[in-house]
C-alpha cells in the first residue's frame, strides 16, 4: 500500500479559525545561542491546519484522542469537486455519480484551486446535507476537505 500524507505544513504563517489562539512558537533553548539542544513551545487551536474533529466536537461522542486511527489508514479517492460548484458554496451529492464509495470508503473532496496556507479563507465550500447523507448511505468511513470545515 503506498501511503500519502496530506496534511499541510504548520507554521506562525499559518492561517488560524477566526477568534482562535494562532499558531506561535517559543524558543526556549537555542544551540545558536550556545545552548545544547534547541526546544520550543508551541501553541495552537486544535483547528489549526489539517486536523480531525472527533465526535466530542459536536457533543456526540468520545474525544479525537479516543477515536480509532482505522478510518484515516486505507485506500482514499480525491474527488475534483470544484466543476459541481459553479457559483455556489455547497457540494452537492452529484459530486458522487459514477463513485464506488465502497471501492475507496475514505473521501477526500478538493474545492479549491489553491490553499494559501497564510489566508484564512471566505466563502469557503461546504458539504451538503444531501451529500452527508449520501456519504453515509454509500459506506463513506471518512470524509476530508481542503476547505476549513465541512460546515457552510
Amino acid at each position: 500500500m503506498r501511503i500519502v500524507d496530506i496534511s499541510q505544513p504548520l507554521g506562525v504563517e499559518t492561517a488560524s479559525w477566526p477568534g482562535d489562539r494562532p499558531f506561535t512558537l517559543d524558543w526556549t533553548l537555542r544551540r545558536d545561542r550556545g545552548d545544547s539542544v534547541d526546544v520550543a513551545a508551541v501553541a495552537l487551536s486544535v483547528h489549526t491546519g489539517t486536523h480531525a474533529d472527533g465526535p466530542a466536537h459536536t457533543g456526540e461522542g468520545p474525544p479525537v484522542g479516543e477515536v480509532s486511527l482505522e478510518p484515516f489508514l486505507g485506500p482514499a479517492r480525491v474527488i475534483d469537486a470544484r466543476p459541481s460548484l459553479g457559483d455556489g458554496r455547497s457540494v452537492g451529492p452529484s459530486v458522487l455519480d459514477g463513485v464506488d464509495v465502497a471501492a475507496a470508503p475514505r473521501i477526500l473532496l478538493r474545492t479549491r484551486d489553491t490553499v494559501d496556507a497564510g489566508t484564512f479563507p471566505t466563502g469557503f465550500s461546504a458539504l451538503s446535507a444531501a451529500l452527508a447523507r449520501s456519504l453515509v448511505d454509500r459506506g463513506a468511513v471518512l470524509v476530508g476537505t481542503d476547505a476549513p470545515s465541512v460546515d457552510p
